[in-house]
């Protein structure tokens, strides 16, 4: 699982290419996601392998879907004992203030949807709106436990 950044695609095709060389295919999204296919779906699934290799970087932390997945890996405790971590070189996680920044940017993603949301007349048809705001919350309380378990 990785940021779908140049950097991360090139780590992950490198990995792909090594392992393969070896045997072990992996199963990833580019390879195994068909059109129309629900890559939510495809997310939820990996929690049900023997193991996950996770790529993490500053754009995977900051990014809704991949924090999806990150979310969907944690709901079991046992999993994240299968979890492969490898850090990008822009993974700002290795100090207290490296890892409060990407609270801080999970906080800001949820005042900012709450402070547009205060400026509409009102709330009808928006629950698509409303559940992003809480996968916000959610990530925004998931990523400082998330963070040390690799570290």
């Amino acid at each position: 699982l990785y940021n779908m950044g140049a950097k991360n695609k090139a780590i992950a095709k490198a990995i792909d290419t090594d392992w393969q060389a070896v045997g072990i295919k992996l199963i990833r999204d580019i390879r195994n996601v068909k059109y129309k296919d629900s890559l939510k779906a495809f997310m939820r699934s990996m929690s049900e392998g023997d193991f996950v290799l996770v790529i993490i970087g500053d754009g995977y932390l900051k990014s809704k879907n991949c924090m999806f997945e990150a979310l969907e890996l944690f709901k079991t405790a046992e999993f994240k004992d299968k979890i492969l971590p490898v850090f990008a070189p822009n993974a700002n996680i290795f100090t207290a203030i490296g890892k409060l920044s990407y609270v801080k940017y999970w906080e800001d993603k949820i005042t900012e949807l709450h402070n547009d949301l205060r400026l509409l007349s009102g709330a009808a048809n928006l629950m698509g709106v409303y559940e992003e705001l809480d996968h916000y919350t959610r990530i925004r309380s998931f990523i400082i436990d998330f963070l040390p378990i690799h570290v």
